[in-house]
């Protein structure tokens, strides 16, 4: 593990008991310039291309790949803002080195003069620390040798006593490190803040265990150590140091990281392999993809003897792709054929029978399978020949609506030519290529799916429209009926008033008579 700076002065080694040892290591693109030895002053320094020239703003808190971005930055930005509108050239940091590649002409790097001596050597410090050089000519431009860095490695040697890891970090009597305030850290170059009024030990060690640190920390309650371990495989260390002096807190220290104590570091065993007899190479993988062209290596145990790898071709994955191709065409037309199809006996028709758009597309699936690669020149031009097809020749009627795979074909074919067997399924004017293309405009947003759905809802629209406008017609047909007939009973109850008074009448005349 790295814990800290070589010139950390926080207090945070003391408590944790873990020792610490200068080691010096390549820069990685997440490295401060602090770490490569870069003053505290610097402040940035110059390109230039002959015609102008640019300020690359950088400090000792910066990391390399801080600098690489600050670099491309200038590079490209027009040279009335200040930078050198270059069209075409980068900068990128790999194995401890600055490039800067894509310019034909020459690039000069230059110091800053500021305004007190102690800012021009700092910048004079900067541009030697990154070992770039001050003027070259053509491309790249690259640092003269790798960058080092100086780091501190620490293991424990001593656990932190009478210590809880569920009690606050400042709880004193109750198990806790009586810590005040909060603090910042970093592992791996990754900011773990912590706040000791309501964190515990877990927490912090879950917080780092979950961020983009890629280390597994845990604490031994019986030791009362703190262990960190890289979850990566090869000789990597573990990074971690007070973010700047921010661990205001005192984490670190309280964690008894003894900068005084003698350290014992153990780091992880790259893989060390050779290939028929070559020299031999490291890896921080265990999965070796850049040794034999097309082929990776696992790398499952050592070995005292030489073992022999055997490379044959791989069809597996190959034909499983396939046959999920077939299931999922075959899924499309069956669905097709059910939903468009009339039977007669149940005198029942599909959703979609008798829909243009529909049977289109059913004629467009089958002819993009069936249709020969004109533009392929390798020797399989079209599905059948791979095995891919609707059936035999002279198939049952009914029989040949769906694809059909001969495993054995099309394994012959992947055997005899595999490289044209994937020409056919991956070339431009392929089958699949031609069905890729009709499928991508059939469901676009103007293609032939939205464009009938469309449809479909104007119509659903127009129906909608014309039952509402039938109803109207219906409720007020009913309502003159309704006042028709209301009319009529009132007419009738009335006549019906002045036939009992007229009867009424008649029988008064009758009496007096």
């Amino acid at each position: 593990m790295i814990f800290g700076s070589p010139n950390d002065s926080s207090n945070f080694f003391t408590i944790t008991n873990l020792a610490t040892a200068g080691t010096s290591t390549t820069a990685l693109g997440t490295s401060t310039l602090a770490k490569a030895g870069v003053s505290s002053n610097a402040t940035g320094f110059t390109i230039s291309d002959g015609t102008h020239t640019t300020t690359v703003s950088v400090n000792s808190s910066s990391t390399m790949d801080d600098v690489v971005n600050s670099i491309n930055s200038q590079l490209g930005a027009a040279t009335g803002s200040g930078g050198l509108g270059l069209t075409g050239v980068t900068a990128s940091f790999a194995n401890g080195k600055f490039t800067i590649s894509g310019h034909t002409g020459t690039l000069t790097i230059g110091n800053l003069t500021g305004s007190t001596s102690a800012e021009t050597l700092a910048n004079r410090g900067l541009v030697t620390a990154l070992n770039l050089p001050t003027t070259a000519t053509s491309t790249p431009l690259s640092s003269s040798s790798t960058i080092s860095i100086n780091e501190q490695t620490i293991t424990s040697d001593a656990g932190v006593t009478e210590f809880s890891s569920s009690a606050t970090l400042g709880s004193g009597s109750t198990g806790g490190l009586g810590l005040t305030g909060a603090g910042e850290i970093r592992v791996n170059g990754t900011l773990i803040t912590y706040d000791t009024a309501t964190d515990t030990l877990s927490t912090v060690i879950s917080r780092i265990n979950s961020s983009g640190a890629n280390v597994l920390a845990s604490y031994d309650s019986l030791t009362g150590k703190v262990t960190m371990q890289n979850k990566s495989t090869g000789a990597s260390v573990v990074t971690v140091d007070d973010n700047n002096g921010n661990d205001n807190a005192g984490l670190i220290s309280a964690l008894k990281l003894d900068s005084s104590s003698s350290a014992v570091t153990t780091l992880g065993q790259n893989a060390i392999y050779s290939i028929n007899g070559g020299a031999s190479k490291s890896s921080t993988s265990n999965t070796i993809t850049n040794a034999i062209s097309g082929a990776t290596i696992t790398l499952a145990g050592t070995l005292d003897t030489t073992a022999t790898i055997t490379i044959a071709q791989d069809s597996t994955t190959a034909l499983t792709n396939v046959k999920a191709f077939v299931t999922a065409y075959n899924d499309a037309m069956t669905w097709v054929i059910e939903n468009t199809k009339v039977d007669a006996a149940t005198k029942t028709r599909g959703v979609f029978a008798g829909d243009s758009a529909i049977t289109a597309m059913q004629s467009k699936l089958r002819a993009a399978i069936n249709s020969a690669a004109s533009s392929i020149s390798t020797t399989y031009k079209t599905l059948p020949s791979i095995g891919l097809s609707s059936g035999a020749v002279g198939s049952t009627v009914g029989t040949t609506n769906t694809l059909v795979l001969d495993e054995s074909k099309f394994a012959a074919a992947l055997a005899a030519d595999s490289s044209a067997v994937s020409s056919l399924f991956g070339s431009s004017g392929g089958p699949l290529d031609t069905l890729k293309t009709y499928l991508v405009a059939a469901t676009s947003f103007s293609g032939l799916i939205y464009s009938s759905q469309t449809s479909a809802d104007t119509q659903l629209r127009d129906l909608d429209k014309r039952i509402s406008t039938m109803q109207q017609r219906l409720d007020d047909k009913q309502a003159s009926l309704q006042k028709k007939y209301s009319d009529l009973e009132a007419a009738m109850s009335k006549l019906q008033a002045q036939s009992s008074s007229l009867s009424s009448q008649l029988a008064g005349l009758n009496k007096s008579g």
